[in-house]
């Protein structure tokens, strides 16, 4: 083979090599927090009946700002089956929502990131 294929051919190893080192050090620094989005309000009354109406039921409210909407969420884990096993007991209505964090971050940490609009 010519020395110009085998610089090719191992290029294009290298390339795949350390691409594969990358994706794997970043899975390895992220974890998975889920959450339960139970309604997207624009006007800021609409927001504080939902929330008002959730903690009645004894449901988990919070809320976060983005786009100048309010986006209404009532459970947050790192665990999907604990947010599927909220959802069916309290009968809510909503989607699970999947968002990247740190591995060591705590879900309170995440909520305050998700809040200030750092996610």
């Amino acid at each position: 083979m010519k020395t110009e294929i085998k610089m090719i051919v191992i290029s294009f190893v290298l390339i795949f090599l350390y691409i594969g080192i990358f994706t794997y050090c970043v899975n390895a620094m992220q974890k998975d927090f889920h959450v339960l989005q139970v309604g997207i309000y624009s006007k800021e009354e609409n927001k504080n009946q939902k929330i008002n109406e959730l903690k009645d039921k004894g449901m988990v409210a919070e809320y976060y700002k983005q786009d100048g909407k309010f986006y209404i969420i009532s459970f947050l884990s790192d665990n999907l089956d604990d947010v599927e096993k909220y959802q069916k007991e309290y009968k809510v209505k909503g989607i699970i929502k999947t968002y990247n964090g740190f591995v060591n971050e705590k879900t309170s940490d995440f909520l305050k990131r998700l809040k200030e609009g750092k996610v």
